[in-house]
């Protein structure tokens, strides 16, 4: 199967790619970089999102009728800390379809889905260019988030903005210690125990969609789950809704971080 999935990524045609000698120091590495990186060299074109090759339309999950769009129940979301922001970004932003948080980071935006990867790289989501960008999930995804693997990128920002702290988790107390990820869809409170954190480089395709049968969806996640730099007793099943976290690295030219949680609750 990896070798499969090797296969598949050759084919891959990067946007504007990280590259090693334009990122800025990483938070921690698998490997070191075998050129210097500092602050300075951040390159506000870099994209956390490769771009994926043909596939047919993305799976949903299995025994789920999918809504025909999120509600944003108000009431529901009284216990969301967010949620005059939350409400307002979405209200004057409809492709605002979710919140992410992760734990003992700044990792806590507002979530968009547009059509195309690029839109979000360099825009806000109130529609001022900004080398941040903005936080927003892969274009192919369903507008209910209901499919069976989500996936959202964000720019590893040297201020430490964006997905930036997302390189906490290659620090085994970090992994460890902080495995519950929050995302509102719409009103709906989610949480997904992180599983999985690894250094892609690009001959690893992390970010496929679609899949034939379970034994498909299982097989390829299973795969990928065994790329993560620290093991977890998680036994991923056929009806797991997956997230999957990405961002630039900059150990090796067009390496991506990625964390992967499983949807518990």
């Amino acid at each position: 199967m990896k070798r499969r999935l090797a296969a598949i990524a050759l084919a891959l045609v990067l946007l504007a790619g990280c590259t090693a000698n334009s990122g800025e120091t990483p938070s921690g590495s698998i490997s070191p970089s075998p050129t210097p990186i500092t602050q300075e060299q951040q390159n506000p074109n870099d994209n956390p999102a490769p771009s994926p090759i043909d596939e047919q339309a993305p799976s949903a999950s299995p025994g789920e009728d999918a809504p025909a769009e999120l509600e944003f129940d108000e009431d529901v979301l009284v216990a969301m800390p967010h949620k005059e922001e939350y409400i307002s970004i979405h209200e004057s932003n409809p492709e605002v379809l979710a919140w992410i948080t992760v734990p003992n980071t700044k990792m806590d935006y507002a979530v968009a889905l547009t059509s195309d990867n690029e839109k979000y790289l360099h825009t806000t989501l109130t529609g001022e260019e900004s080398k941040s960008g903005a936080i927003f999930f892969d274009y192919r995804t369903d507008a209910s988030l209901s499919g069976r693997h989500l996936i959202v990128y964000g720019h590893n920002m040297k201020a430490g903005t964006m997905f930036h702290d997302l390189n906490s988790y290659k620090h085994r107390d970090f992994f460890e210690n902080n495995r519950t990820i929050t995302l509102w869809a719409g009103s709906e409170k989610r949480e997904y125990e992180v599983y999985a954190a690894y250094i892609a480089t690009e001959d690893i395709y992390f970010i496929r969609m679609y899949f034939k049968d379970d034994d498909h969806f299982l097989e390829y996640m299973t795969d990928l789950q065994s790329l993560s730099k620290f093991s977890t007793n998680v036994e991923l099943k056929t009806d797991d809704q997956i997230l999957t976290l990405v961002t630039c690295t900059y150990e090796f030219e067009d390496a991506r971080f990625v964390v992967q949680a499983r949807r518990v609750k």
